[in-house]
């Protein structure tokens, strides 16, 4: 039996991720990094939690000398968790390993508790957040070459 964290990704997710890379893979000077990229360099990617454990983020987003976690939460993570891995993503941003995060969400509740969450982690302009419709509707206006 798999603990939870090594259950494979629900295909909602991944659907939700693969719409985040399409988006930025049709952005001018903007390129991502999956899983295997991001675990080629852990020493930027890999955040601690305060559990000793690691977390690392859905996609890698870089172009024009940024580079940016991406996480796609679609269902509310535990509180402490979730503030965990921002104070992770604070620690890397300070250090100049990243520019900031990234959070993608499909339902109001789950950005309001990363929004929270991130306030405590003290990430203020570093968090960027969006909508799952909105990445989507950004991917379909660039590849129609609208953006």
């Amino acid at each position: 039996m798999f603990a939870k964290s090594q259950l494979p990704s629900t295909a909602q997710h991944s659907r939700a991720v693969s719409w985040v890379a399409a988006n930025f893979g049709l952005r001018d000077g903007w390129d991502w990094l999956g899983p295997a990229e991001l675990r080629s360099e852990t020493e930027t990617w890999r955040v601690q939690r305060s559990d000793g454990k690691g977390h690392m983020p859905d996609l890698g987003v870089v172009g024009e000398g940024a580079r940016f976690a991406m996480e796609v939460e679609l269902h509310s993570k535990a509180q402490d968790r979730l503030r965990s891995i921002l104070n992770g993503y604070r620690w890397k941003i300070d250090r100049g390993l990243l520019t900031g995060v990234g959070y993608v969400t499909a339902r109001p509740a789950v950005a309001r508790l990363v929004r929270r969450q991130g306030e405590l982690a003290r990430l203020g302009q570093d968090l960027e957040m969006t909508t799952l419709n909105d990445i989507i509707e950004m991917a379909r206006k660039r590849a129609r070459g609208e953006s």
